[in-house]
């Protein structure tokens, strides 16, 4: 009987058996993300860009909407997100940021009737530029990849 042998019948599986095969399966792939800190009271964590859509559109006038997202994640979004009337927040706290990603077939955002939008953290990528002339008071200079 081989080595091998006597450690499957005895259930344990030896360090060089271990050890012969850490060639044939390489180094881990990634190590563990850390986990998120706790949330803030007000804060909702979302995992996917369809939850954070649903919760963008159940969203009233005059309500604040603060949404925290998942590290170095990719949100794709299916259409833009309208701000109306309320103020949204969307963060993310670690690590590389998140991307909110309008897949070239809309703007990411159009904020109506007063709304508010803070973004921090965050990449946002392949969405359309409005071709509206900005307000005097706004940031005129607006990055899009």
């Amino acid at each position: 009987m081989g080595r091998h042998d006597a450690d499957r019948q005895g259930g344990g599986v030896s360090a060089d058996y271990i050890n012969c095969l850490k060639p044939i399966m390489g180094p881990p792939r990634h190590p563990p993300a850390p986990p998120l800190p706790p949330l803030a009271p007000g804060w909702r964590l979302f995992h996917n860009a369809a939850d954070l859509a649903d919760a963008v559109r159940a969203a009233s006038p005059g309500e604040t909407l603060s949404c925290l997202l998942i590290p170095s994640h990719r949100y794709l979004l299916d259409a833009e997100m309208v701000v109306d009337g309320f103020s949204l927040t969307i963060a993310t706290v670690a690590g590389d940021g998140a991307t909110l990603d309008a897949q070239s077939t809309s703007r990411l955002f159009k904020v109506v009737n007063g709304g508010n939008l803070s973004l921090n953290a965050l990449t946002l990528a392949h969405g359309h530029v409005s071709k509206v002339k900005p307000h005097p008071y706004v940031a005129r200079h607006v990055h899009s990849t």
